[in-house]
């Protein structure tokens, strides 16, 4: 079974004030401020439709309207979709999805138009007239935070007024006057707390310190109920208002037409004493025309006057018999046991409502002296809205530009795509002929360090040549010293042989042999010399290779 209340998703603290009065005349209101408190509050089964802004929580108005959707617990509830921002398109194609709303509708929206959008889908406030307050079984120790006590005497001292005071007839019809109200509602005095006596007094039924938790949670769930009931008695506590606001306003029209008539019988006098002098003086038919047209005149308005008075005494009688249904339903609650806890949590709760009412009537108030701008606002507001359509309709144009451009920067970042793919090809090749490259220099690395290698071999060997080289020359220059002291003795010798020649031939013949024998070992040691200085230029050869070699 769905619920009968609406509730409204929205944060917007301007809208909400704008709306509320006419969105609580006509419906049961609710109002939350984000999405998961409109999860939970629409679980609870009390919902027939959900008005969802879709700007609510960093636009997630539409995410929540595909929740509701997807939830099967709450298939039955309707959804409506308002939005200060969202587009004509946006709303058709959130229209042709799976989770679509039940209603569309734009910020700004007047009062009545919202109302009347939302009267075919939501249940409208029942008021029964025999029993306009509803089926209050609230707590008894409530009953003089909501004022019970004052309005008791409050329904006292106007029935008294109706009855025992001096009443002022018009054509007949009894009517009280508005400073007669008045005056017994500044005598009344304002409702006061209970006596602390009473809460300290525990109910029959009070927790015992064995209670299970199943008996916990139904308490629980009976203070959430009598809380709903708070609501609901708070509710058409701002109805009577309405009503009485009403009321206020047909007293002062009734005390106008009483002023005037009252100028009409004073007229009338005048006329008359006019038309005595008239008829001495001979103008006594014009002033008799005049005397009939007042009289008619008098006539239509102690009619007006007659059915104001009685619409105001059957709004009289109305609000006596909604304050004795009030005193009746306060006598019944009192007879409710309640519970300690409860007790004390309902009074703060009821605190938190008569702050909320106080509120509330100082929001009236606003709301009262704002009423003539509303209309101005309205049409400034269309006026806007107009201009908006106008500038939509040129963002639209210009999307289409946009969208031209983008397409043409859709084909340059396509030519872009194909020579970064060309330039990706051409940096895969430099990698590789890069890797190549590495690996010749690797190879290049390896043979400079065998090259390497070589030389330092080469330059051990050269030194070693080097002392080899030493060594022949020391031996060289050794032997040849010892040759050229040989050379000269035998100079000395061939001399002192020159000188003895022709004396010795035979000794000469055995010199000569000696002679040529010392010959073949000079012989050798030229040839050894010759080996010597060929081996000197080719270790001269390559020590020159080796030098080339390092300086590479």
């Amino acid at each position: 079974m769905s619920g009968q209340r609406l509730l409204i998703v929205d944060n917007d603290r301007a809208f909400l004030k704008e709306h509320q009065v006419a969105l609580e005349s006509a419906f049961e209101v609710e109002v939350v401020g984000s999405p998961d408190t409109a999860m939970q509050r629409l679980e609870s089964g009390a919902f027939a439709f959900a008005l969802i802004c879709v700007e609510i929580a960093d636009n997630r108005g539409y995410a929540l309207c595909a929740s509701i959707r997807r939830s099967a617990k709450l298939g039955a509830i309707k959804v409506g979709l308002i939005s200060a921002k969202a587009t004509e398109d946006e709303y058709k194609r959130h229209q042709g999805l799976k989770g679509r709303a039940d209603l569309y509708l734009m910020k700004p929206v007047a009062p009545v138009a919202l109302v009347e959008a939302l009267r075919p889908l939501v249940p409208p406030r029942g008021v029964d007239p025999d029993n306009p307050l509803g089926d209050l079984a609230d707590d008894g120790d409530l009953s003089s935070d909501l004022g019970g006590d004052w309005l008791g005497d409050l329904k006292t001292d106007l029935a008294q007024d109706a009855i025992g005071s001096a009443p002022q007839t018009v054509g007949g019809t009894v009517a009280i006057s508005q400073d007669q109200i008045q005056a017994a509602l500044a005598s009344m005095p304002l409702p006061s707390a209970p006596a602390p006596g009473i809460r300290d007094t525990a109910p029959p039924h009070s927790i015992k310190p064995d209670m299970s938790q199943a008996e916990i949670a139904h308490l629980k769930e009976e203070i959430q109920a009598k809380d709903a009931k708070l609501r609901e008695t708070e509710e058409a506590l701002a109805q009577l208002q309405r009503q009485l606001n009403s009321v206020t306003v047909n007293l002062d029209e009734l005390e106008r037409r009483g002023k005037e008539a009252d100028a009409l019988q004073a007229k009338l006098k005048e006329a008359q004493a006019a038309l005595a002098k008239a008829e001495e003086s001979g103008d006594a038919e014009s002033l008799r025309q005049q005397l009939k047209d007042a009289i008619t005149e008098r006539s239509t308005l102690i009619q007006q006057a007659d059915q104001l008075n009685q619409q105001l005494s059957e709004k009289t009688t109305r609000t006596i018999d909604l304050l004795r249904e009030r005193d009746k339903l306060q006598t019944q609650a009192i007879e409710i046991p309640g519970l300690q806890a409860r007790a004390e949590t309902a009074e703060a709760e009821a605190a938190k409502h008569k702050s909320d009412s106080a509120q509330l009537s100082k929001s009236l108030e606003e709301m009262s002296t704002k009423h003539q701008d509303l209309e101005t606002r309205h049409t400034k507001a269309a006026a806007e809205l107009a201009e908006h359509k106008d500038r939509a309709s040129q963002l639209k144009e210009e999307v289409t530009g946009l969208e031209a451009t983008v397409r043409g920067q859709g084909r340059q970042l396509a030519q872009i795509q194909d020579a970064l793919t060309d330039a990706e090809t051409k940096l895969k090749a430099a990698e590789e002929k890069a890797a190549k490259t590495a690996d010749s220099l690797k190879a290049a690395e390896e043979t400079k360090a065998s090259l390497a290698k070589d030389v330092e071999k080469a330059m051990r060997e050269a030194d070693a040549l080097r002392k080899e080289l030493e060594e022949a020359k020391a031996t060289h220059n050794q032997e040849r010293k010892e040759l050229m002291s040989g050379l000269d003795a035998k100079e000395a010798e061939l001399s002192r042989h020159k000188d003895q020649l022709k004396a010795a031939q035979d000794a000469n013949a055995a010199h000569e042999k000696d002679k040529q024998g010392l010959q073949g070992q000079l012989s050798d040691r030229g040839d050894r010399l010759k080996a010597l200085a060929a081996l000197m230029e080719e270790l001269g050869e390559k020590l020159r290779q080796g030098g080339g070699l390092a300086k590479e």
